[in-house]
């Protein structure tokens, strides 16, 4: 997977969340959000050696844009 679409990938997730939040309001979209969360991690792992730090670091930033609770 290239970069270019690793991101693309990984911003839909984050606005797919984003939009449960709109539907859900933001307590009730928690799980699906972390699910999203740690979908796009997982994602960065199995890329990492494929990617740059300073790519890492822009798509951390982009995931870190998911409005999370904390996990009960």
């Amino acid at each position: 997977m290239t970069y270019v679409r690793l991101k693309l990938t990984i911003e839909t997730l984050v606005k797919t969340g984003l939009e449960k939040v709109n539907v859900l309001g933001i307590e009730d979209a928690q799980n699906d959000l972390w699910q999203i969360y740690e979908m796009c991690e997982e994602l960065l792992r199995f890329w990492e050696d494929e990617i740059t730090d300073d790519q890492d670091y822009e798509l951390e930033e982009i995931i870190a844009e998911l409005p999370l609770l904390k996990k009960i």
